[in-house]
């Protein structure tokens, strides 16, 4: 992990670690299945007529009580989204210019997110929750490329362009009770928006001055968790 990653991971670390408490403090995991409702690779030429859209990935937090009404959750997410088949190549013929065959390469869109939430809640069973996010996102080209005249055995070929991203989050969740105790156990369903916004790439020989990555993401989280 870069320096730069390990300081803000540590200064978001920290701030939640030191603030007052009181009652309970929760960890929880989390299946969130979710769609791009805006991705900006979709409107570009190497994603081809297809679009990112299908998006699932997890979660886990933890989320304790503060004394100033509001609690702090520190939640790790992962999402990945794939557009298969997006731009067609074909294979010619060793000895003349014909159509032998054909080949295709993918694209996908994977982030690592960090969020920061303060959390409200309007009632004992629902919180409301909102703050920052800090991502690292990978664009990801790949192709198997078929055997060929040159290359009788055919290749892999890929293409990763790493970013990091700021962005915010935004979500509203439910809380059921499954265990008789309290504080205990509980299920989880979770209804998030995440964007996301590019600020700096791992550009590696790359001409990017006109080229930024923005995504929004709505996603539907069902998990469990415990409080304590």
């Amino acid at each position: 992990m870069k320096p730069i990653r390990m300081k803000i991971l540590s200064l978001v670390l920290l701030a939640t670690a030191t603030a007052p408490m009181f009652g309970q403090d929760k960890v929880f995991v989390s299946f969130d299945p979710g769609m791009n409702l805006y991705n900006s690779e979709n409107s570009l030429k190497t994603i081809g007529n297809k679009s990112l859209r299908w998006s699932p990935g997890f979660s886990v937090a933890y989320e304790r009580d503060s004394l100033w009404g509001f609690g702090a959750r520190l939640e790790y997410s992962f999402s990945r989204s794939i557009a298969t088949e997006v731009m067609q190549f074909t294979v010619t013929s060793p000895t003349a210019p014909l159509a032998v065959g054909y080949f295709w390469d993918d694209l996908s869109f994977t982030t690592h997110n960090i969020d920061l939430s303060l959390c409200w809640k309007p009632v004992d069973w629902a919180v409301v929750a909102g703050g920052p996010t800090v991502s690292l996102a990978h664009r990801t080209i790949e192709m198997n490329v078929p055997p060929m005249g040159g290359n009788p055995n055919g290749r892999y070929f890929e293409d990763r362009l790493v970013s990091y991203c700021l962005g915010a989050n935004g979500s509203i969740a439910v809380e059921v009770p499954v265990s008789s105790g309290s504080p205990g156990a509980f299920a989880l369903l979770n209804i998030k928006a995440r964007y996301l916004h590019s600020i700096l790439f791992d550009a590696r020989g790359r001409n990017l001055a006109n080229y930024h990555q923005s995504s929004l993401m709505g996603q539907v989280g069902i998990g469990f968790g415990v409080a304590f």
